[in-house]
C-alpha cells in the first residue's frame, strides 16, 4: 500500500471496504469548508460513517446519511430535494460511477446543479479507464438533453495532478 495521501488518492479505486473507510475517515476533518461559501442548508452522504460522525461535530450538516452513491435509492432523500449536488474526488472505479447518475437526478431538482470532479489521471492497474467509462456516462446524459453542460473547467487537483470540474444544468427529468 503506497504511503503519501497522494499516491492513496490515486489508488482508492484499489482499495478494499475496510481501507476505503479508513481512508476517508482520516479526510473528513476538511469537509466542512463547503459551508464557507454560503451554502445554507447541507446534507452529507458518505460511505463511511466514521467521517460522518467526525463532521457532525462541526455543525455544518443537517442530516448526514450512510450511503454509497450508486445505482440504489437512498431512502433518507426525496426525489426533487435537492438544488445542488457536490461529488468531489470520488468519481472513480470501484466507488462512485456513472451508475450513481440517476439516483443523482432523481433528488435533484429540474433545473438544479452538480459539480463534480472527475481526474485526469490514468491508471495501469487492467481495471477500465475511468474516465473513458464514466465518461461515456456523463456524454450519453448530455447526448439525451437530461443534462446540460454549464462549464467544464481543468483544475489542480492532488500533488500535480489534474482533474476536470464539470458544472453540469439538470435540464430534463421526463425521460428519466
Amino acid at each position: 500500500m503506497a504511503s503519501t495521501t497522494s499516491q492513496i488518492i490515486h489508488k482508492t479505486h484499489l482499495l478494499n471496504h475496510d481501507q476505503m473507510l479508513d481512508y476517508y475517515a482520516d479526510w473528513a476533518d476538511s469537509y466542512d469548508t463547503l459551508k464557507n461559501i454560503g451554502f445554507k442548508t447541507i446534507d452529507a452522504v458518505d460511505y463511511s460513517q466514521q467521517s460522518l460522525d467526525i463532521s457532525a461535530s462541526k455543525g455544518v450538516y443537517r442530516r448526514l446519511i450512510c450511503n454509497k452513491f450508486d445505482e440504489n435509492k437512498i431512502e433518507e432523500i426525496k426525489d426533487d430535494s435537492c438544488s445542488a449536488l457536490i461529488c468531489v474526488g470520488a468519481l472513480l472505479m470501484n466507488h462512485i460511477t456513472q451508475t450513481a447518475f440517476p439516483e443523482w437526478n432523481r433528488i435533484v431538482k429540474q433545473g438544479g446543479f452538480m459539480v463534480f470532479t472527475l481526474s485526469r489521471v490514468e491508471y495501469d492497474d487492467g481495471l477500465p479507464d475511468h474516465r473513458l467509462v464514466i465518461g461515456n456516462g456523463i456524454q450519453e446524459l448530455l447526448d439525451k438533453g437530461t443534462w446540460e453542460l454549464i462549464d467544464q473547467t481543468a483544475i489542480p487537483y492532488h500533488s500535480g495532478y489534474l482533474a476536470d470540474m464539470f458544472t453540469i444544468r439538470l435540464k430534463n427529468k421526463t425521460d428519466l
